[in-house]
């Protein structure tokens, strides 16, 4: 059996090394689009009549605002590399 892609078993569990990278950037796009998908969700939920503009507006408001993580995600020391 071969190692790598394009095996007679398909690309099933096999990965090179050098796409781990690469998958788990993917992995955390994917899961940044789901939480906004569940953000933008939960906002229209509770505002039924607000418009499609009013509900991205607020998902802008709820990403620059990150509400439980002002000064980061982590304990400890907060970062100066964006200020």
């Amino acid at each position: 059996m071969q190692c790598g892609r394009g095996t007679a078993l398909g690309n099933v569990g096999v990965v090179a090394v050098s796409d781990a990278p690469a998958r788990r950037l993917r992995l955390a796009l994917d899961m940044f689009e789901f939480g906004e998908q569940m953000q933008r969700s939960r906002l229209r939920r509770l505002n039924p009549q607000a418009s499609d503009a009013e509900i991205d507006e607020a998902v802008r408001s709820w990403l620059l605002a990150r509400p439980g993580a002002a000064l980061g995600d982590a304990d400890g020391r907060p970062s100066q590399r964006f200020a």
